[in-house]
């Protein structure tokens, strides 16, 4: 019996009148009636004929009792056959739909709640279950699985067990008969499936291949310029719909959520492929073989140059993780890149591996008996730690050893976070919030000064304004941040071409100037291709010489038992080493500093 919502007594509050006449006890109590009432008939009928004939009034009243009771029984029977057979036909026929179809769908955990305490009514341990207690059984898992449906559509997670717990599916499922279990299992299977597609296609997920696999085929002799069809993202598009139409939306497919994934990833391989006319079954399966080869052949490469690090002088000023050190080791690691390629192509070149992959008389099976790995010997690592240094870092280590010492904070956009690399105008913001300090605290020492190097918020607000305003007004410094920081104006007070064996001097300065603003000025770079921003300090007043430069840090000059006159120059010599690392295609240096609003 399958206990409701409502204990229900058989003949008080019965939910309707109609109900109330197919409720079970009253099915009973009119059998029973009629059984007694027959009986009653019969009786009767035998008193009245002994009566009127004159036999035993006692022998015919049992007779006819007895004749009652077999016609009663007849009756019975005939009733039970036909009325309940036509009861369970007409509730076969007209069978309300689940209330999930008509009703306000309550939240997908009290769902969950009602159906594993409607199984709780139930003997798990059955093996056979009525047919209307089979019936609300399945009409409550049916339903989960369509919330599960749309739920899948949205957002939910798509991963199996994820889905398992978050819908108690295995408690909800298993009093199920098993063949019904199975049934319904492979339709959640298919739903989790079909939403998974449905949201890589939409999303363009897996479209684009990963490095190797364009490496691998350069290696093999296709051109992936910019203008290749294995970059057009709607051609690889168009042919994915075609392959996952064919393969995986059939109605005879099935498979778990890990298997659906991996053939999806399949089906857009083939689906770049088709672009380079690499199209049959031998050829994807001798690629596939092929790409497997490529990454284990560099991964054991790179594993012998794993431990060969780059060896910095003991006099060198900077430590690490000092971020100049890091800088070096980047570059270095990119040396390592470059000579592990070099390797690799050495390897496939001897292998001749781009001509067995296109001769039409070598099948994926001999294509892969000739994919032997070769075994590490050392010389790769032995070859690479006796190359000589690249010239970037040589110049790289050559700067740094000259000015390391001088260096009282780091800051290298976007080695720490490449979100930090925010772009253009990023270094005139950086520069106008210094600037700003720097001005407004002429006796700022350069340990204060030093806690301020770095990327803040409103470098981010700055630069916004400074790339809005100079689309209108370039080379000036924005009245909004002038404003709002206390300042006039900005005020031009040098430029000058820059020539490269003469750097900065003295001369191309005005002096007189630069004691307005204790010896600040924000110094532009105009180069080829783009511009940046420097800041320098020349103060004779207080001794100064400082440099500020969002891609290096900030610097001192002055040194104990030195003159200001030698720092000054240490300077400007810095500035003109500057410029020939980072910035040699500089032709326009000019200068300006903030006028105090003095209202």
């Amino acid at each position: 019996m399958i206990v409701t919502d409502k204990q229900i007594n058989p003949f008080n509050n019965y939910e309707s009148k109609q109900n109330f006449f197919e409720h079970p006890a009253f099915d009973l109590t009119i059998k029973i009636t009629a059984v007694a009432a027959t009986i009653f008939f019969g009786a009767a009928f035998g008193v009245l004929t002994a009566a009127t004939g004159g036999a035993d009034l006692l022998l015919l009243a049992g007779a006819g009792a007895a004749g009652g009771a077999v016609v009663g029984l007849a009756g019975l029977l005939f009733y039970t056959l036909f009325f309940d057979y036509e009861k369970q036909d007409k509730i076969a026929v007209s069978k309300p739909k689940p209330a999930i179809l008509h009703k306000p769908q309550p939240p997908i955990e009290k769902k969950i709640d009602q159906v594993a305490d409607l199984l709780k009514t139930h003997d798990l341990a059955k093996t056979s279950f009525t047919d209307q207690e089979l019936d609300q059984i399945l009409d409550k898992v049916d339903a989960l699985l369509n919330e599960i449906k749309a739920s899948a559509a949205k957002d939910l997670p798509l991963q199996d067990n994820f889905v398992e717990n978050q819908f108690h599916v295995d408690t909800i499922m298993k009093s199920l008969p098993e063949n019904l279990k199975q049934e319904r299992r492979l339709k959640l299977q298919k739903i989790l499936a079909q939403a998974y597609i449905n949201r890589e296609l939409k999303q363009k997920g897996k479209v684009r291949g990963s490095k190797e696999e364009s490496q691998f085929l350069t290696k093999l002799g296709y051109t992936l310029d910019a203008n290749s069809p294995y970059h057009n993202i709607d051609l690889i598009y168009d042919a994915l719909h075609q392959f996952v139409s064919q393969e995986l939306q059939t109605d005879n497919f099935s498979g778990s959520l890990k298997s659906v994934q991996n053939s999806f990833k399949q089906c857009a391989l083939k689906a770049r492929l088709s672009t380079l006319k690499i199209t049959s079954e031998d050829q994807l399966q001798k690629f596939q073989s092929g790409l497997k080869f490529y990454e284990s052949l560099k991964k054991n490469l790179r594993t012998e140059l794993i431990d060969v690090k780059l060896k910095f002088p003991e006099d060198f000023p900077l430590k690490s993780p000092s971020q100049g050190i890091r800088l070096i080791e980047s570059l270095y690691r990119q040396d390592k890149t470059q000579a592990l390629n070099t390797a690799v192509k050495k390897i496939l070149d001897a292998m001749n591996i781009q001509k067995i992959f296109s001769d039409p008389n070598v099948d994926h099976t001999a294509f892969e008996a000739m994919l032997i790995l070769p075994i590490p010997d050392g010389e790769l690592k032995k070859e690479f730690s006796e190359k000589e240094l690249s010239k970037e870092i040589k110049k790289e280590l050559a700067f740094y050893s000259k000015w390391g010492k001088n260096i009282k904070a780091e800051l290298i956009q976007g080695l720490e976070d490449k979100n930090e690399a925010l772009g253009k105008g990023v270094c005139e913001g950086i520069c106008q919030r210094i600037l700003t300090l720097g001005q407004k605290n002429p006796d700022i020492t350069p340990e204060e000064l030093a806690k301020h190097i770095h990327i803040e918020s409103k470098d981010r607000f700055n630069q916004g304004v400074y790339i809005m305003s100079h689309i209108l007004e370039k080379d000036k410094i924005p009245d909004l941040i002038l404003k709002k920081n206390g300042f006039k104006q900005d005020e031009n007070i040098f430029a000058f071409y820059y020539k490269a064996e003469d750097g900065i001097k003295y001369d191309n300065l005005k002096t007189d100037e630069l004691k307005k603003s204790a010896g600040w000025v924000d110094v532009g770079l105009d180069m080829e291709e783009s511009g940046h921003a420097i800041l320098m300090r020349l103060d004779p007043t207080r001794g100064r010489a400082w440099l500020f430069d969002p891609n290096v840090g900030f610097l001192c000059f002055e040194e104990k038992g030195k003159t200001y006159q030698d720092a000054k120059n240490a300077c400007f010599a810095f500035v003109k080493d500057l410029i020939e690392l980072n910035y040699p295609t500089t032709r326009i240096v000019y200068g300006k500093h903030l006028v105090p609003d003095t209202k």
